[in-house]
């Protein structure tokens, strides 16, 4: 007969390994499919010491404000801007809490150009401006869901010539 114990410490490894993540099948989610990893829902009913005030209801926690975590980038799965902090050939695999570009040129998702945010609230542009360009010219590509240096720009602000993977240069802002 198996210990209960061995199951459970299956099932921790497993999702450790992101094997058991939300969203996806035999654990083949993308990365930028998964909840982002540095923020936590809590179940105030299990433990007092995260400051609950005895409601019992679940709540996120962000990460500390002194943490340095750093680009904004584009989270396209939440369609909004979150800082990250581990990435690799243009991709983040942690995300942290949500944040604006410094120069406020946002991805629009449903446009899938950039374009200046004019009114921005928790890591989302609720009022797109004019078309522009992230002065590093790294951007979101929506083809391959990472960040690539643009070689050329239409007008209306879409990367119609993309190269190497990058990052954004520039820390969070809000």
């Amino acid at each position: 007969m198996l210990s209960p114990v061995r199951p459970l410490a299956l099932a921790a490894a497993l999702a450790a390994l992101g094997c058991l993540s939300a969203g996806g099948q035999n654990g083949d989610a993308g990365a930028l499919d998964r909840p982002a990893p540095p923020s936590a829902v809590v179940d105030d009913e299990a433990s007092d010491e995260d400051g609950d005030d005895g409601d019992g209801k679940s709540r996120e926690l962000e990460a500390p404000e002194d943490c340095d975590e750093g680009p904004c980038v584009y989270h396209a799965g939440a369609d909004r801007y979150r800082a990250c902090s581990h990435a690799a050939q243009g991709e983040c695999f942690r995300f942290g809490a949500t944040c604006e570009p410094e120069d406020r040129c946002m991805f629009d998702g449903e446009l899938r150009a950039y374009r200046a945010c004019e009114r921005a609230s928790a890591g989302r542009c609720a009022e797109f401006g004019t078309p522009c360009a992230p002065s590093d010219r790294c951007m979101f590509d929506p083809e391959s869901r990472r960040y690539r240096h643009c070689e050329q720009t239409d007008d209306d602000g879409a990367c119609v010539g993309y190269g190497a993977a990058c990052m954004p240069a520039g820390k969070s802002g809000s």
